[in-house]
């Protein structure tokens, strides 16, 4: 009996992004390198979302929201939370749930 499989091998990237610019900026070449096989999540603070932006801090993440929206898609999943440790943090994408639930402490 033979154990070869054709499995698809799984990778984790990581990058981190010193503002807003160069993360679009990276997410431009992620486009155009045809990466419809990723599953893209992006981790990012609130606070420096609004400095990047130049906007007034506020608990409603909907201008954020709205951003990335326009940027990866209507359908792109979105959430936010605070935690004393990071402060007020917004995940974008494939891994929201998971990264939310972790946060919250739910496991």
């Amino acid at each position: 009996m033979s154990n070869n499989f054709n499995k698809v091998q799984k990778q984790v990237s990581f990058k981190a992004c010193k503002d807003l610019r160069q993360l679009e900026n990276t997410l431009k070449d992620l486009k155009e390198a045809n990466t419809n096989l990723f599953h893209l999540s992006i981790l990012g603070k609130v606070n420096q979302f609004g400095m990047d932006k130049d906007i007034m801090y506020s608990m409603d993440n909907s201008i954020i929201k709205l951003y990335w929206q326009n940027l990866m898609g209507k359908t792109v999943n979105f959430g936010s939370s605070y935690n004393p440790e990071s402060g007020s943090v917004f995940i974008v994408g494939y891994l929201m749930t998971i990264f939310l639930h972790k946060i919250n402490g739910n496991l």
